[in-house]
């Protein structure tokens, strides 16, 4: 289920409705995870961030002045706590590889392979060329919302998008 109305929601939660939350977290606790993972690169860390992200929005909901941007204020949050949780830790951590459940249908041989090059592939990137790659591509946010989450201008976002494709069309092809 998706909220269609995310300002009312988080006023929900600032008068006390704890369904409220419930909501934001079935509803966006992927898209948090993912945006921290895409910053963090640590599963572990992203979880972390994940869960102090719905804390921040709870503590915080009183205090929203809606815009008609509740999507993006999370995304914001996550983002934030993400940053100063990378900051915390004074160096990008690898990336990971997949899980396995992510590639379960596939043979062992071409899941390690897979794992290896999207691991390659991903870490030609920069930070925020995987953030918003991954926002955009696994979340399906829009480059708009994207920008709002992020700071920068909608054509700024595209153009990173770009970019960071290219790079990862070169590398991917130069791989198989």
């Amino acid at each position: 289920m998706s909220i269609s109305n995310y300002d009312g929601v988080i006023k929900a939660l600032g008068k006390g409705n704890m369904n409220a939350l419930e909501l934001l977290y079935d509803d966006l606790a992927k898209t948090v995870f993912s945006l921290s993972y895409s910053i963090l690169n640590n599963r572990e860390l992203a979880e972390d961030a994940m869960q102090d992200t719905f804390i921040r929005v709870k503590l915080s909901a009183e205090d929203y002045n809606s815009r008609g941007k509740g999507r993006a204020w999370v995304l914001k949050i996550a983002r934030n706590i993400s940053l100063n949780m990378l900051s915390k830790h004074k160096k990008e951590v690898p990336i990971e590889i997949v899980e396995e459940s992510a590639l379960s249908r596939q043979s062992d041989e071409n899941r390690v392979i897979d794992c290896v090059t999207l691991e390659m592939a991903m870490g030609i990137l920069t930070r925020d060329e995987r953030e918003i790659v991954l926002l955009y591509t696994n979340d399906g946010l829009l480059h708009r919302e994207i920008a709002q989450v992020v700071g920068k201008p909608v054509g700024t976002v595209k153009w990173i998008y770009s970019k960071a494709l290219k790079k990862l069309s070169t590398e991917l092809s130069g791989v198989k």
